[in-house]
């Protein structure tokens, strides 16, 4: 009779995953680093000391006789590279089939916790604690809210302190900028310390600053009243404009209806339209000489 064994479920798996991770955090707790950033440290110093090892060697043997070696002078340098080529090889070889060894040692036997005690361990800054709010009910959630709360405040506070440090730098340069503005020198032709001085004929600079700005207010009136103004004398150029094109069109209504009836009287039509045109252009003008004065009269 053939026995089976039921293969690994994935609830296993899944425990024995969560187990590893709590026994790294807590050594990396610990420890303040990971234990693989330890092996990898190990790793990366012993390959450093083996390149200096191979430089080390081929810089002795470059340095050498190459008759003392056994070599010609012209082939020396091709076999001292080759030979340094292959012993950083084996070096390398060595070195990593050794510390994959130990780096399996060390993670299985020295930088582990014991299977189920990772639970009743307690590392020593957290001596003194109590973590009976947090392990129970809504008051633990609700202080850990609260907590996280106080943190985002700190740094949205701390945030803004430093962009309000940045403000009061500027500030003060632009006030160190300003006071040298107004500060006397002769090197300084440009500056604006006339502002501060006030001679026996003038008034002193708050006295001005209030005069002008009690007279803000009739600029301001004046200016509404050009607005004013300005419109209207656009809206009159506007009517001027029109009446003088519908003028315009009523002369030629009327020069061509002259015109027409001067070219049925007879083969002289030309000569007399230019003579109405002119005759309706005088009545035009006697029109407008008669209407400005019953416009005076009135």
């Amino acid at each position: 009779m053939t026995s089976t064994t039921a293969p690994p479920t994935s609830l296993s798996t899944t425990s024995a995953t969560a187990t590893k991770q709590s026994t790294t955090s807590l050594l990396t707790e610990h420890f303040r680093y990971t234990p693989l950033t330890l092996l990898d440290d190990i790793i990366n110093t012993i390959n450093e000391l083996t390149y200096r090892a191979v430089d080390a060697v081929q810089a002795g043997l470059s340095s050498a006789d190459p008759a003392s070696l056994g070599f010609t002078t012209s082939d020396a340098t091709t076999e001292i590279e080759t030979g340094t080529h292959a012993l950083e090889t084996l070096l390398q070889s060595a070195v990593d089939r050794n510390f994959d060894k130990l780096e399996i040692y060390v993670l299985r036997s020295l930088l582990k916790i014991p299977d189920g005690l990772d639970a009743w361990m307690r590392l020593g800054h957290y001596e003194g604690l109590d973590f009976s709010a947090a392990e129970g009910g809504e008051g633990g959630v609700e202080g850990i809210k609260k907590l996280l709360g106080l943190r985002r405040q700190v740094l949205e506070t701390r945030r803004l302190n430093a962009r309000l440090l940045e403000e009061r730098a500027r500030n003060e340069a632009l006030l160190t900028h300003l006071r040298a503005l107004l500060s006397p020198g002769p090197d300084r032709p440009d500056n604006l310390a006339f502002l501060n001085s006030a001679t026996s004929t003038s008034k002193p600079m708050q006295a001005q600053a209030s005069d002008i700005a009690a007279q803000v207010p009739a600029l301001r009136k004046l200016l509404v009243d050009l607005r004013r103004h300005l419109d209207a004398g656009i809206s009159l150029g506007e009517q001027a404009k029109a009446g003088t094109e519908a003028e315009r069109e009523r002369r030629e209504y009327i020069e061509g209806v002259v015109g027409r009836a001067v070219g049925e009287s007879g083969p002289d039509s030309r000569s007399a339209k230019g003579g109405a045109t002119g005759d309706v252009s005088s009545m035009e003008g006697i029109r407008d000489v008669v209407g400005r004065g019953a416009r005076e009269d009135g």
